[in-house]
């Protein structure tokens, strides 16, 4: 959530995974936007992407289509397994979003 009065239109992003080297990683996944926090779009869906390698803290960055649509909400929804081909348990240390921020209400 980044808060009443800001959006953001986002163009890439970049996920980190968790510190266990050789920990399962995510492969089935989806960013999504919303702008009440209630109803979610998705902007990226990804798909036995293993873009996210088994070494600790690894990173991956990708482009996001979102068109001209600002959210003020976003989400990692896992879709499916991860790495291990058996376990839903989604892993994450860090997200980064980069796009065009609007911010009718300053950040304080």
């Amino acid at each position: 959530d980044l808060g009443e009065g800001r959006s953001l239109v986002v163009d890439h992003y970049c996920l980190r995974s968790d510190a266990h080297h050789g920990g399962p990683k995510l492969r089935n996944w989806e960013l999504q936007g919303s702008l009440d926090g209630q109803t979610w779009h998705t902007l990226r869906a990804h798909k036995r992407d293993a873009s996210l390698s088994s070494r600790s803290m690894g990173t991956a960055a990708w482009p996001v289509d979102a068109g001209a649509q600002a959210f003020r909400h976003f989400r990692i929804q896992q879709m499916n397994v991860n790495s291990s081909g058996k376990r839903h348990e989604l892993t994450c240390a860090g997200i980064e979003l980069y796009g065009r921020a609007s911010f009718e209400r300053p950040l304080a």
